[in-house]
């Protein structure tokens, strides 16, 4: 019994309820075969399908109604061409203008058919989308942050850096560093056993994350500070079988930081009672005359600040260091000085009344 018609019959209605569209084209590129669901895809975007079409009628069809830029077109056919050269499969990921996802196959079968599936990829595209959108971000972000991420493995003590670490200015021997342990050895010596305490704090469990700050050298030498964060994957048994985390160069945070703290030191010492009880002592004494004494010397001093207090400061403060009215030029009137009566004969000793 020949079964062949049946189960030709089989395989053409698995096709039709398989979400995956099919085309079979034979070898001078007619349509022999096309699913419901590829039909009602093609029917929705305007394009011409019907059994006995061309290909080049089928492309053309798609161009005229928009479904293909010019581009899609002369890929479509590229694509096509060198399947029947090659004898491979060949693809193309196409956004129709209902704004979904369409990958299509060429794949080349026996005596120079060619099965053609198309499928849509909507949902893994989106996710594809979504996934270079986190990594842009997460780039931008690792830039901003002047820092790059690691991949710890405890068991091997291999460490792997994130592709970012590349645009970082940093020294090149931790961008080179493959272990934990070369990272050690490029560390300031002051700074290698709290780094050690605290990871093993952490691989202990002891703490949540792992976090240290440590010096590296520039490749000009310089100490330059990074801090390093982290937290642990635990296997089965709970021990750290790998550790992920961030390394941010914060030297210049760091040097500012240190700049403000000598400047809180130095402000302390001003506050301290030492100052104030200076600062006390030269207030008292400047309130008690006894500044003015020693810039002016002797009595003059006192009785020049004994007048300022008692009114009309500037003359009787002149009168008192001078010894009479002609002390009115030290004060009083400040025009005396400037010219205030252009009358007054610089080398004539007069009295306060005729010059002010």
């Amino acid at each position: 019994m020949d079964h062949s018609k049946d189960t030709t019959a089989i395989l053409m209605e698995a096709f039709d309820v398989n979400r995956t569209g099919v085309m079979l084209w034979d070898p001078d590129d007619v349509l022999l075969y096309i699913n419901k669901e590829t039909q009602e895809l093609i029917s929705s975007l305007g394009g011409k399908l019907d059994v006995g079409i061309k290909f080049s009628e089928f492309t053309q069809s798609l161009f005229d109604s928009k479904t293909f830029t010019l581009e899609h077109y002369e890929k479509r056919n590229e694509i096509r061409k060198l399947a029947r050269e090659t004898g491979n499969s060949q693809e193309l990921t196409i956004l129709s203008p209902m704004g979904s996802w369409v990958q299509v196959r060429d794949t080349p079968v026996s005596n120079g058919y060619i099965l053609q599936f198309n499928t849509d990829i909507s949902e893994v595209k989106k996710v594809e989308l979504e996934l270079a959108e986190n990594k842009q971000r997460y780039s931008a972000t690792m830039e901003a942050l002047s820092g790059f991420a690691y991949e710890w493995d405890a068991e091997t003590d291999q460490i792997l850096f994130s592709e970012d670490v590349k645009k970082l200015n940093l020294p090149a021997n931790l961008i080179a560093s493959e272990t934990s342990k070369q990272i050690l050895d490029l560390m300031h010596p002051d700074d290698v056993d709290h780094y050690l305490l605290e990871i093993q704090k952490h691989l202990k469990n002891e703490t949540q994350g792992f976090v240290s700050e440590y010096r590296i050298p520039s490749d000009e030498g310089e100490w330059c500070w990074f801090l390093q964060r982290g937290r642990g994957i635990r296997n089965d048994s709970g021990r750290v079988s790998k550790m992920y985390g961030l390394i941010q160069d914060i030297h210049y945070e760091k040097i500012e930081s240190d700049k403000l703290k000598l400047a809180d030191s130095r402000l302390d010492e001003l506050l301290a009672e030492d100052f104030w009880q200076s600062g006390r002592q030269s207030l008292e004494a400047i309130l008690e005359g006894q500044y003015w004494e020693a810039i002016l010397g002797g009595n003059s001093g006192r009785q020049c600040w004994e007048a300022m207090q008692g009114g009309n400061l500037g003359r009787q403060c002149g009168e008192t260091i001078l010894g009479d009215n002609s002390g009115s030029n030290a004060g009083g009137n400040l025009g005396c000085n400037s010219g205030g009566n252009s009358g007054c004969d610089p080398g004539q000793r007069l009295s306060v009344d005729d010059c002010c």
